[in-house]
């Protein structure tokens, strides 16, 4: 797909792990990009609880980790789980492997693609995350096993 926003992914990605892997994560670590409250429900109906930042409201006095008459069950244990010391802690966790990664790759000079078309994009983007994880490699002195 060809859109810029994430907002829309969680539950395509959360089916594509389930059907790849036959199982999901107990955690889904996520930017607020994602934040679609829609989508906590079917994620959290297999298992997997995220961890993500709520959305903040225009309104100032609004606090974000209280509780709507809107939410389900699912969405109220979220944000207590958000708003909890243990949930932020897990959060941080985000910073020191995504954006680490993505730090790296733009230091190493994908700031945006000099190709057209998704497929071209694809490959560039595989380039990078496979000298990525060859550097990661290297640098923990892990050996390539077959």
């Amino acid at each position: 797909m060809n859109i810029g926003s994430d907002m829309n992914e969680m539950v395509p990605m959360h089916e594509q792990i389930r059907q790849r892997y036959g199982h999901t994560p107990g955690h889904w670590l996520a930017d607020g990009g994602y934040t679609k409250l829609q989508a906590f429900d079917e994620v959290a109906k297999h298992g997997t609880q995220p961890l993500m930042p709520p959305p903040r409201s225009r309104d100032p006095n609004i606090d974000p980790f209280a509780s709507k008459s809107t939410d389900s069950a699912h969405m109220i244990q979220w944000r207590v789980r958000m708003a909890s010391e243990q949930g932020k802690e897990l959060y941080k966790q985000r910073a020191a492997t995504v954006e680490c990664t993505n730090a790296q790759v733009r230091r190493r000079g994908l700031r945006q693609f000099l190709v057209r078309g998704l497929a071209k994009a694809r490959c560039v983007l595989l380039w990078h995350a496979m000298a990525h994880n060859l550097m990661r490699m290297r640098s923990l002195n892990l050996a390539w096993q077959p």
